[in-house]
C-alpha cells in the first residue's frame, strides 16, 4: 500500500504539470470547479460509507454472513442515493449558471461524478475485506491508466477529453474491483441500519469535511493574495 501511495503521488505530479498548461487558465477553472463539486459530494452520505471500514470486519470477525451482507447493501444504497441528490443538485447548477462553457462541462460532467463515487464505494469495500495488495495494485493501475488517458484527451479534445478520460478511468477500475469481489453486492434501503452506519461513521466523516472546508479556504486566501492573473498558468502552443 505504500508504494501504491508513492506511485499515485508521482504520478499525480506528473499530471499535475501538464493538465494546466494544455487546459489554460479558463479550462483549468471550471475542471477544478467541477473537482470541487466532486469533493464535497462525497459528504452527502453523512457517513455511512465511511463505517464500512468498520463494519464489514466487525461482522466478518463475527462470522455474521447475514450482517455482512446487510451493512454492505444499505451503505451502497445510500451512497447511490447521495450521487443522485448530487446529480441533481448539479443539474440545478447548470441550469442556473449563464457562462456557456461551465454550463456545457457540468452536463458531461454528470457521468464522471456518478462513476468515481461508485469506485471509491468499492474501494472502501474491498478494503474492508482486507483486499490490500488488491486494492494497491488497482490503484497504481488506475492512476496511470488516468494519467494517460487524461494527457492524451486533454491534448486532443480539451475539457471534454479530460472528463471523458476520467470517467473511462474509472469505469475500468470499478470492473476490475467487481472481479474481486466473490460475494454479491446490491442496493438496498433499510432506515435502522442506515442510522447505525450513519452513527459509527460520521465523526470520521465530519473529521474529513471540515478538513475539505479548511482547504477551501487556504485555497481562496492564496487566491485573494495572487488574483486570478497570478494564478493562471500559460498553456502550451498546440500544433
Amino acid at each position: 500500500m505504500s508504494v501504491a501511495r508513492g506511485a499515485s503521488i508521482a504520478v499525480s505530479i506528473v499530471r499535475s504539470l501538464i493538465i494546466p498548461r494544455l487546459l489554460g487558465p479558463m479550462s483549468y477553472g471550471i475542471w477544478k470547479t467541477l473537482d470541487l463539486i466532486q469533493n464535497y459530494a462525497k459528504f452527502i452520505d453523512l457517513g455511512a460509507r465511511a463505517s464500512l471500514r468498520r463494519e464489514i470486519p466487525y461482522a466478518a470477525g463475527k462470522k455474521d454472513g447475514t450482517r455482512l451482507l446487510v451493512v454492505q447493501d444499505v451503505a451502497l444504497g445510500g451512497n447511490c442515493g447521495a450521487i443522485l441528490l448530487a446529480t441533481v443538485a448539479t443539474v440545478v447548477i447548470a441550469l442556473w449558471v449563464e457562462e456557456g462553457a461551465l454550463r456545457g462541462a457540468l452536463f458531461i460532467f454528470l457521468p464522471l461524478l456518478f462513476i468515481e463515487h461508485v469506485y471509491a464505494f468499492l474501494e472502501h469495500v474491498l478494503y474492508g475485506h482486507r483486499q490490500f495488495a488488491a486494492m494497491a495494485r488497482i490503484d497504481i493501475g488506475v492512476r496511470v491508466l488516468g494519467a494517460t488517458l487524461a494527457i492524451a484527451l486533454t491534448w486532443a479534445f480539451d475539457l471534454t477529453g479530460l472528463i471523458v478520460g476520467s470517467a473511462v478511468t474509472y469505469l475500468a477500475g470499478i470492473l476490475i474491483q467487481l472481479r474481486r469481489m466473490d460475494f454479491p453486492i446490491r442496493p438496498r434501503w433499510s432506515a435502522p441500519v442506515y442510522r447505525e452506519l450513519v452513527t459509527v461513521g460520521f465523526p470520521a466523516h465530519l473529521n474529513g469535511l471540515l478538513n475539505n472546508i479548511l482547504v477551501s479556504i487556504g485555497r481562496l486566501f492564496v487566491l485573494s493574495f495572487l488574483g486570478l492573473t497570478g494564478m493562471a498558468i500559460t498553456p502550451w502552443r498546440r500544433p
